[in-house]
This record gives C-alpha cells, structure tokens and sequence, in this order.
C-alpha cells in the first residue's frame, strides 16, 4: 500500500517531489511501468485501479528517447462522487506481452486506458487496435482495486491479446492473463505479494500451431520510508520473485528464474523550486543461492523541476547508459495540477 491516502494528498500540496510518475519511478529504482507497492505516485493507478481517488485533477504528458518510451499522456479529474480519467499510449510489456511477439507478429500499441472510481474502488478498460498493412493486433483488458484501511487488493486482467498477419495465417494468442496481488501497512513498512500467469500460442504461416508457452510468477517483497526532514525522504525495498516458464509444442521444456533485489533510493527538495533523487539497487541472487540470472547493480538519477502547478520531471541517467547518449534525460514527463 502507498502511505496514507491522507498523507499522498500532503505530499502534493507541500513538495515538489510528489507524483512524478514514469521518470520519478525509475530514479527510485521501481517499475516504470505500474508504479511502486509503496510509494505513492500517479503511475500506481497501472497496478491498483483504486488509487485513482487520491490522485485526481491533473493532466500529464510524458515522452522519451529511450526504447520503450513512446509518447504516451492523460487527463484526470474529480466529478464529485465519481472521479475519473483516460490514458493515451500506456503500453505495458508485462500485460500486452509485446516482449514475446515476434517480428511478424503485430504488437499492442496505444492502448487507450479509461479509468473510474469512488471512495476505496476503482475500475480500468483498457483497448487497443494496432492496424497496418502487416497485420493487426487487438487488445482488451481490466483492472479492478479496492482499499481497506491497512489493506489493498488489485487485480490485472488480459482478457484478449490476438495479433494476425497479413498475407497468411501466422497468428499470436495471448492466453487469458491475470496479475492479482496484496498489500499491507503493518509497522511502518508496507509488505506485498503477488502472484502472476499468463501465456500465449502461436501459428505459422500455414496455420500450424509453432508456439505454446505459459508463465507463472510469484513475487513479494517489503518497504519502508523514512522522512529524513520535511523536505527529504530515504526510501528501502526488498523484493523477491520467482518465475516459471514452460514451453514447447510437443516436448514441453520447463525453465526457472529468480531473484533477489535490494533498493535504497532517496529523494530531497534543494529548493522550492528543485528536487533530486536516485536510487541504487542490487540483485543478490548469484551471491546468495549460486544462481547465474543475477548479480547486478543498476544505479539511476532524476530531477523535478517545480513550478507551481507545473512539474517537469526528467531521468538523469540510469547506469545501462552513459552521459551524453540517450540514456540522459531519456524519459521526460510533466504534471500540471489543477
């Protein structure tokens, strides 16, 4: 769970800091792509539908150099007892499963995300049609969030991921996916857990079944923050996860990952018109189980430049990339409240 509904709403009044979403999520060392388990920020709504009602009355636009970062935005607002929203271009690998796709198959691409909710509910329809003269990819999915009191639940469904190829019968089909996890305020900290599946066939140019491959994935972990002063913050994760993988058409072949990370990152207001943040994380799995999948570091920065209702918020750099290349300033969105 992120904080306090109470406190997320302090922290945008009073900080230039507060709900940066993409850039901001990746200088901390969290998933860009549906936000953090603890910490709050606009990007959380992708993971737990229901954080809409904290976060309302804002639009924001964000877009980058780096793979991935394709220009994506929305708009979102209080309506009294409902409060509502839409994102354009929201594209999550994880769900859409873009990863697996292959060349001649046509990925999902700008979904359309239409979000509502009210008091400790939310709700999210996502749809996508990516249509050219190779092919076509359709896309539906849900997402559902309830809050009670120390408690969260979110669920993530696919409920259709079909990609065709022009000019033969090569297809993509994403078996029905679902990520559903928990979260829980308990001593200072907040404690998840989840658990993830999903899938997908695939056919060649004949119509032959070529493909058959199931995920499942099992993931928890832990997090604290610990104001520093008014104006800093440090933040302290342990995460873990482990994912199995079977594939085959005939010989099914099974294959297992895991991991292992600690993140520290840390977030300070210089002035009222600047803020600072990074973040460094370790994978400990090659230290601790002997495993070959791990042992790395990954060390990231970011800015938000604070205007009064405006926020400009900007990746510095991650260590995948060196200053100077694409890597700097590689993803940039900006906030504006009202």
């Amino acid at each position: 769970m992120k904080k306090p509904l109470v406190l997320g709403c302090a922290l945008l009044l009073t900080t230039s800091t507060a709900f940066a979403s993409k850039s901001r999520m990746t200088a901390l060392g969290q998933d860009s792509n549906i936000g953090s388990h603890y910490i709050s920020d606009t990007r959380n709504v992708f993971d737990n539908a229901a954080d809409l009602n904290g976060m309302t009355n804002y639009t924001i636009a964000e877009w980058g150099a780096t793979t991935g970062a394709d220009g994506e935005g929305g708009y979102f607002r209080n309506g009294g007892s409902l409060n509502y929203g839409i994102y354009l271009g929201g594209n999550i690998n994880d769900r859409t499963q873009n990863t697996a796709k292959g060349a001649t198959h046509k990925t999902t691409d700008d979904l359309m995300d239409i979000f509502v909710g009210s008091g400790s509910w939310g709700a999210r329809l996502s749809y996508g049609k990516n249509k050219g003269s190779d092919g076509t990819n359709t896309y539906y999915g849900v997402g559902l969030g309830s809050e009670m009191g120390d408690l969260t639940v979110a669920a993530n469904i696919d409920i259709t991921n079909e990609s065709e190829t022009a000019g033969n019968l090569q297809e993509f089909k994403g078996d029905l996916g679902y990520d559903v996890n928990l979260e829980y305020d308990i001593a200072g900290m907040t404690a998840w857990l989840g658990y993830m599946a999903n899938g997908y066939e695939t056919k060649g140019t004949t119509g032959t079944k070529n493909g058959d491959v199931s995920n499942t994935k099992i993931y928890a972990g832990v997090g604290r923050i610990h104001e520093v002063s008014s104006t800093s913050r440090v933040f302290t994760d342990v995460s873990w996860f482990t994912n199995e993988q079977e594939s085959g058409v005939t010989t099914k072949v099974k294959t297992t990952t895991r991991g292992l990370n600690v993140n520290v990152g840390f977030e300070t207001d210089a002035n009222d018109w600047l803020a600072w943040r990074g973040s460094f994380k370790q994978d400990l799995t090659a230290e601790l189980f002997g495993a070959t999948e791990g042992a790395q570091t990954n060390v990231a920065a970011g800015a938000t430049l604070n205007f009064g209702k405006l926020k400009v918020d900007g990746t510095i750099g991650t260590s995948s990339g060196t200053v100077g290349s694409n890597d700097f300033l590689g993803t940039v969105g900006v906030h504006y409240w009202f």
